[in-house]
């Protein structure tokens, strides 16, 4: 049920991201516009930062943890 939740968070998160990406101004660089959107890419990548390492942990623990039992009951 929450797993839910933080995936359809993720995936707002995601378009935000896009939303963003596209409204960038390529002309004008030190436009006050592209500071604030270069301000909101520092926040989405912390939270990708955050959705990998509890992914990467939720996982691959488990994987990690059945090969050390399965390695200390091989004689």
């Amino acid at each position: 049920m929450n797993l839910r939740y933080f995936d359809l968070f993720i995936m707002i998160v995601i378009c935000a991201s896009s939303i963003a990406l596209a409204a960038e101004d390529p002309v004008l660089e030190r436009s006050p516009r592209n500071d604030i959107l270069n301000a909101f890419d520092f926040v989405f990548t912390g939270v990708f930062t955050v959705e990998m390492v509890l992914k990467v942990s939720a996982f691959s623990l488990p994987v990690l943890y059945w090969s050390k039992v399965k390695v200390k009951s091989v004689p």
